[in-house]
């Protein structure tokens, strides 16, 4: 085959959606869980509602739905909450998936574009997920979908494998251009890596008071080590993809069989588990120490695409059996 056949064909492999479903319900449940909280903290009122209906915001959004449904107001704000809830409710449940990722993404881009000097990346991350969640089929399995169409929540079916590379090639967009933007000395041995350091510290971003802890001893070469490593991590994230795309996990998992010994495991490191370790331990410090919004929890659902249906299906109810 040529090149653009055998790409078509590693595309269109067939294989079961359980990681495009897990990746649904947390995308789902984050989205509902990020308004949720902006309604039950009052930051509706405050970031979104205009002076006129007693908020703080003297922006006037001209996006398209919120000039459809009658202009920057009281009521357009609170059908978009709503409506932007309710169908991130049927993402992560699985209820006309496709649909409830359309209405969604374009309601969240709506509450977005209110005030936009008070997002984020990851925003714009969210709003990518929910358009892929339009175009792969992660409703198929694990859903309200499935239940309806097999009787079943779960359906196992091989369907072609291009929508679980559409997430490993975002994912790994998103880290390496993160990386190869971090040219800020602070990243770099020439500037004492102090990156992490700075970052920490920062009062804009710091969830919690730690301005004691560069008085102790570990704490200065930790943020170091830890500038330096999650720099390489990220420019070179894509190995983790490399070794899934060329098969090489595969094999590994049939070299080792379904129960390797911890020295098989050593001599056979799976270059993906190290890359998920580093990164949901990065991810996780940024959660304790920083206030991010939900950049890293919608960061590490991508995550799920990292693996196949057979190396994930054993943490479900009754997958050890499946699996087996």
């Amino acid at each position: 085959m040529n090149p653009w056949q055998r790409f078509v064909a590693h595309m269109a492999r067939p294989e079961p959606t359980t990681p495009l479903a897990l990746f649904r319900i947390c995308v789902g449940t984050i989205v509902f869980g990020t308004i949720l909280a902006s309604v039950l903290s009052g930051g509706v009122d405050i970031l979104w509602l205009t002076d006129a209906d007693g908020g703080y915001n003297t922006f006037r959004s001209k996006q398209w739905i919120v000039r459809w449904l009658g202009g920057h107001n009281a009521f357009t704000v609170w059908v978009l909450v709503w409506t932007c809830m309710l169908s991130a409710l049927g993402v992560a449940t699985g209820t006309l998936t496709r649909a409830s990722a359309l209405v969604c993404g374009q309601t969240f881009l709506a509450l977005m574009s209110l005030a936009p000097g008070t997002g984020g990346s990851h925003d714009r991350l969210i709003t990518n997920a929910l358009w892929l969640l339009v175009l792969i089929p992660a409703g198929t399995t694990l859903s309200v979908d499935a239940r309806w169409r097999t009787g079943r929540w779960r359906d196992d079916t091989p369907r072609p494998a291009w929508g679980r590379t559409l997430l490993v090639f975002q994912i790994c967009l998103v880290y390496t251009s993160a990386g190869l933007h971090k040219l800020g000395v602070s990243w770099f041995p020439w500037g004492g890596y102090l990156a992490v350091h700075y970052a920490l510290l920062d009062p804009t971003w710091s969830r919690l008071d730690i301005t004691m802890l560069p008085a102790v001893a570990w704490f200065s070469p930790l943020t170091r080590f830890g500038t330096a490593l999650s720099w390489f991590w990220e420019v070179t994230f894509a190995v983790s993809a490399w070794w899934l795309g060329t098969g090489r996990a595969e094999r590994r998992l049939e070299r080792l069989g379904s129960q390797p010994t911890s020295w098989q495991r050593l001599r056979h490191p799976d270059i993906r588990n190290l890359y998920v370790l580093v990164g949901v331990t990065m991810h996780v410090v940024l959660l304790v120490f920083m206030e991010l919004g939900p950049f890293s929890l919608v960061t590490m659902s991508f995550y799920f695409g990292l693996y196949r249906h057979h190396e994930l299906v054993r943490w479900l109810p009754g997958g050890r059996n499946d699996a087996a």
